[in-house]
């Protein structure tokens, strides 16, 4: 079965919630969105894109409706593959149900409407008074006919992170909570619920992403998704966790390794474990990620993190991303620096391209095949290409990006500096951290342009 979510920006947060905060006066206004469509979920994706209306085009006497002359406006200024959607305000918190005249307007009225004009669904949201967003799809069965599908949660994806759940829908327990109590003592109950909620994708399951599997399966994750194309080497022993000689003797898919991982690790039941044997870019992987709610770019190559850069700015997926940098002093008698860094690609903040972790130029060698095998000794920590590593340095990295995912989640800020990207300097123990969260360059193309964010996957790996 189809699940349906709505993901938005702060920024479309906050200009609903602003619109709205007469206590007196129900408002309205219509907005754009964007359909992120994976194998099991289809998302609408909104950002800042927001026609919002003015008192003449609006019907305000108490309760609130919009004249014609809004409507037609809104329809005329829809973007390309856009679809349109209206919310408005109830003055009582929490999710929201509908009143008998709200379905009928939304139903009769303005779905029919809708889908005439942009071929997709009416999306219909409520805000109530603690800006808790509620919200359904009007999918059309046959001829006039549309029923309403009610959206299963509603994710804030920004700087902060937040997430509402439908109550009407299943929302993940807390499974083996002797297991976990721990754990859990940190951050409570709420927010493990949303831990064991979400799917998650890790690409790369090398040194790095091998230990984050691992951590996530301890720490309560239950959705996986493994993307790697590689196998199990004899040089892959001293640094990828749970791989075993055996593994390197029969070649062992490294998606596969780290299955058997999560499954030893796990602290939680009813574990979903779907794998890909390939690359990202590979046209069942670009759709089936985007049924996922976090992203660990576990990644040593320019291309995969271009195209994940994309995606988080796009499809409001976050992505937590690092590297490592090992330089060797000139005599080669040991390093004279060893570092590494994490971050949160997120809309607002840095993207890849803007933060120079990937190298345009090496990016199409990479996606046409004309890219050699670089190093990670001596060469810039962004562009950790090669194979050599050390699994205590990985183990750290690790754990920096899961404290990251975690701070983000649960908004532990004062512990874990989710809002800031780190960079961690071995020698000497220091932490540096990123105070600019959104010094994009002012001409960044995928943060400024509505329709390259509204540009489909395959067009952007050219498929």
């Amino acid at each position: 079965m189809i699940e349906y979510d709505v993901a938005l920006t702060n920024s479309a947060q906050s200009i609903f919630r602003d619109l709205m905060r007469d206590s007196n006066q129900e408002r309205l206004t219509f907005f754009f969105w964007r359909e992120s469509k994976g194998v099991k979920r289809i998302t609408a994706v909104i950002d800042n894109e927001i026609p919002l209306p003015n008192d003449e085009e609006l019907n305000l006497n108490g309760n609130v409706s919009f004249k014609q002359s809004y409507l037609l406006r809104v329809l005329a200024n829809i973007p390309e593959n856009c679809g349109l959607g209206l919310i408005h305000n109830h003055f009582t918190p929490g999710w929201q149900k509908m009143s008998k005249d709200d379905i009928t307007a939304e139903r009769e009225e303005l779905a029919p409407i809708i889908y005439s004009k942009t071929k997709k669904p009416l999306l219909g949201l409520t805000i109530g008074t603690d800006g808790t967003i509620s919200g359904r799809f009007w999918l059309k069965k046959k001829q006039s006919l549309y029923h309403k599908v009610d959206v299963r949660k509603i994710r804030i994806v920004d700087k902060d992170f937040k997430c509402f759940y439908n109550p009407g829908l299943s929302q993940t327990n807390i499974s083996n909570r002797k297991r976990k109590i721990a754990t859990m003592s940190v951050w409570g109950d709420e927010h493990q619920k949303h831990i064991e909620d979400f799917r998650v994708a890790i690409v790369g399951l090398g040194s790095v992403g091998s230990l984050v599997v691992s951590a996530l399966a301890r720490i309560g994750v239950r959705k996986f998704y493994l993307i790697d194309f590689d196998r199990i080497e004899e040089r892959n022993l001293d640094r990828t966790d749970g791989a075993k000689k055996i593994d390197s003797i029969l070649k062992r898919k490294k998606i596969n390794v780290a299955k058997r991982n999560i499954k030893n690790s796990a602290t939680s039941s009813d574990l979903e474990i779907s794998t890909h044997f390939g690359k990202l870019e590979d046209d069942s992987s670009l759709t089936k990620i985007l049924d996922c709610d976090f992203i660990f770019s576990c990644v040593d190559k320019h291309y995969p993190r271009y195209v994940l850069n994309y995606i988080a700015i796009s499809h409001l997926i976050p992505v937590i991303d690092g590297g490592v940098l090992i330089e060797l002093s000139e005599n080669l008698h040991g390093p004279r620096n060893i570092s590494w860094r994490t971050q949160i690609i997120a809309p607002s903040k840095i993207c890849m391209d803007c933060g120079n972790v990937y190298d345009y130029g090496k990016v199409q060698d990479e996606k046409y095949g004309q890219a050699k095998d670089a190093v990670y000794i001596n060469v810039d920590y962004n562009n950790n290409d090669g194979r050599e590593n050390v699994f205590s340095f990985s183990m750290n990295l690790a754990s920096l990006e899961v404290n990251l995912f975690l701070g983000y989640v649960t908004s532990i800020d004062n512990i874990l500096n989710y809002k800031f990207n780190q960079l961690y300097h071995a020698i000497g123990g220091v932490i540096t951290l990123n105070h600019s969260e959104n010094n994009c360059k002012c001409n960044c193309v995928i943060k400024n342009s509505y329709t390259a964010k509204a540009l489909n996957l395959k067009q952007l790996v050219g498929k």
